[in-house]
């Protein structure tokens, strides 16, 4: 699998103060909100196994205006949105 760096984007973990590295898989909409799906890589930049574990975050802007990722915490919409996600990538996959 190749990995083009532009897709790679670090978050900081806000409780431990831990970059983390995950590849920017879609941006997608949902009911007025925009959202992200990234699937966490390790330390070489690469998925953690073959299926990759994809995480679903809102993107929101922090008090100074700063575009920010905000995990998606209400497991219901967090499935939607995947939902939402899977069903693009196939459509992908059929292009």
């Amino acid at each position: 699998m190749t990995m083009e760096e532009n897709n790679i984007v670090e978050l900081v973990d806000d409780e431990t103060g831990d970059t983390v590295a995950f590849e920017h898989l879609a941006t997608l909409e949902h009911e007025g909100g925009m959202y992200i799906a990234l699937m966490l890589l390790d330390e070489d930049h690469s998925s953690e196994d073959d299926e990759g574990e994809v995480v679903i975050m809102k993107i929101e802007q922090d008090e100074d205006g700063n575009e920010c990722y905000v995990y998606v915490e209400d497991e219901e919409l967090q499935e939607t949105v995947f939902e939402k996600f899977l069903a693009l990538m196939e459509e992908e996959d059929d292009e």
